[in-house]
């Protein structure tokens, strides 16, 4: 159902242009911290498991060892940062890793450096205060989990079917900057509500990958007593963005797509109505993994402020939650009809 003639001159793009060398040095440090926050992570993850925390002895030797042992080499002889980063730019892991290289800066032991550092993050790892900071790193990731299942589940609330769209958003890093992307999704999502009258909400998340650099995390919902066929809309959408960045340098990918679908445990995606366990388990794993905070993108787009963003319900939204959530508490009876 698509309505009303989006005019492209209402795009406007900003003047950043990829041959500013600050932006490709910010991605090449983006890749490092990205690396980073991974390694430490699996380190980390892969001690817990061994016992190498909170024993003398560990249970068994750390698996994996000697190839993360080479990975924190490469990493140490390549750190791209003179001083310190940038608050909001960093993740628990990569300030853990950074203390601790700051600690050994002056060692003259280059030979045994790595295995100081690897040494020195799992004793950091048993310390107090990380504890208390990954505890913390928990609780906000269960509250920006709640907050998007919340958001989720009014929308529900407000409609009698709600059509779920999951699209991932790509520009070639190489041919386009990222610090035009923020931009390429509003110029997106105006034409999005121009175009899509049942259009009813989204959930938007900004992450940086290696491979990917800078891409967008979406779920669209639409009104789904007004529309059908997610597959065919879902592609739409996915073409729609492709129109905005440059010819040749948008891609998507289609959650919706029945190969994709079809491999999905509990699908959360395509139409919903009425109470679904499997819709609720699916729904809640999306919403963990786009809750999760990617601070290492703000580096790359520093005009952002939040990188994980939904929408809002509009007064009508909430009027019709109020109304269905009323008609929902009247007991069936009364709509019984008595001879």
């Amino acid at each position: 159902m698509i309505m009303n003639t989006f005019n492209q001159h209402d795009i406007i793009y900003p003047q950043f242009s990829l041959n500013d060398d600050i932006a490709v040095n910010k991605h090449a440090k983006c890749c490092w911290l990205h690396q980073a926050n991974d390694l430490v992570s699996r380190i980390y993850y892969k001690a817990i498991d061994c016992g190498m925390i909170g024993n003398s002895y560990p249970q068994y030797p750390y698996l994996g060892q000697q190839a993360d042992y080479e990975e924190l080499s490469t990493l140490v002889s390549t750190q791209p940062f003179t001083g310190q980063l940038i608050e909001r730019t960093s993740t628990l892991f990569i300030e853990i890793f950074m203390e601790v290289l700051d600690q050994f800066k002056h060692i003259s032991d280059k030979k045994n450096l790595t295995h100081f550092i690897f040494r020195r993050l799992i004793a950091t790892f048993d310390t107090v205060s990380f504890k208390r900071r990954l505890k913390e790193m928990y609780a906000l990731h269960e509250i920006n989990t709640s907050s998007l299942l919340c958001y989720v589940n009014d929308l529900r609330a407000a409609y009698r079917k709600l059509m779920v769209i999951r699209l991932d958003l790509y520009a070639d890093w190489a041919m386009y900057d990222p610090r035009n992307l923020p931009e390429c999704w509003e110029a997106m999502l105006k034409r999005i509500r121009n175009q899509y009258p049942s259009f009813a909400g989204y959930v938007l998340k900004f992450e940086f990958g290696q491979d990917r650099g800078v891409h967008l995390h979406t779920l669209l919902f639409l009104n789904g007593s007004e529309v059908r066929q997610d597959v065919v809309i879902a592609r739409a959408l996915g073409e729609l963005w492709i129109s905005i960045p440059p010819q040749g340098v948008g891609s998507y990918h289609n959650a919706n797509a029945h190969h994709y679908k079809s491999r999905m445990q509990n699908i959360a995606v395509g139409i919903i109505y009425g109470e679904s366990d499997s819709f609720d388990a699916g729904m809640y794993a999306i919403a963990s993994y786009m809750a999760k905070s990617d601070p290492i993108v703000l580096l790359a787009l520093p005009q952002l402020h939040r990188t994980i963003r939904h929408g809002a319900l509009n007064g009508e939204q909430k009027l019709k939650m109020a109304r269905r959530k009323n008609l929902a508490s009247i007991p069936a009876s009364i709509f019984l009809r008595h001879p």
